[in-house]
């Protein structure tokens, strides 16, 4: 954003990355796979630090990159950065010279609400991948903390247990 000429502008440098993380997650599909590459292959944020995939997720969830400016859109009243709902937000498209197609937008919030594990519809759940019986249930006698699950190491037989920890001493 320039100033002085109150409009808004593209860095050459800072879209190349943008558009690098659309098209890596364009063909993986995957927040974690998308920010390996983008880190494996040298890039870093404004401030110096490595992506992480919630950064990434922002990115690609943002409409500014299409052009689209976004205001209204972050509630301010909560503690945490959230949003308000979409029905509150104010767009105003063509604001600027986008920085990728809609099709590709598209796509890739496409595979981010798929992939979103947090907001499970009404009558669906989460397949777990394995499962700890005792998971919540159990408490540590030291510090009373709930005690986590993960698998111990594979026997000779092929069996995989559930192993306990404090989640405080972890």
């Amino acid at each position: 954003y320039d100033k002085e000429t109150a409009t808004i502008s593209i860095r050459e440098d800072e879209a190349a990355i943008v558009r690098r993380i659309y098209d890596i997650y364009t063909s993986t599909h995957s927040l974690v796979q998308t920010t390996t590459a983008v880190n494996d292959d040298g890039y870093r944020s404004r401030r110096g630090f490595k992506w992480t995939p919630s950064t990434i997720r922002i990115i690609l969830s943002s409409p500014f990159y299409l052009g689209t400016m976004r205001y209204n859109y972050q509630d301010e009243s909560a503690k945490t950065f959230s949003f308000k709902h979409q029905s509150s937000w104010i767009l105003v498209e063509n604001h600027h010279v986008p920085m990728i197609d809609k099709e590709q937008y598209d796509i890739c919030n496409y595979w981010l609400q798929k992939n979103n594990r947090s907001k499970l519809t009404r009558g669906s759940h989460m397949q777990q991948k394995n499962t700890h019986i005792f998971a919540g249930l159990i408490h540590c006698r030291a510090c009373g903390s709930t005690m986590v699950a993960t698998l111990d190491r594979m026997r000779k037989d092929g069996y995989r247990p559930s192993m306990y920890q404090c989640y405080e001493r972890r």
